[in-house]
């Protein structure tokens, strides 16, 4: 997940909109997650459910 939030062209970011249902509303979900990021960055986590890597050890 960090880096869909730092670049468009990851690999990743080709099969998301691939299968995207509405790619548009991904988009601007994934912005929204890109500003969150950029503006709070010391007050939130976020981590990937899909990559276990990105949880905290202990959960």
């Amino acid at each position: 997940m960090q880096a869909e939030l730092s670049t468009d062209d990851h690999p990743v970011s080709a099969l998301a909109a691939m299968r995207a249902e509405d790619d548009w509303l991904r988009r601007a979900s994934l912005e929204e997650m890109r500003r969150l990021v950029r503006d709070h960055a010391a007050e939130i986590d976020l981590v990937g459910y899909h990559d276990f890597g990105e949880f905290p050890s202990g959960v």
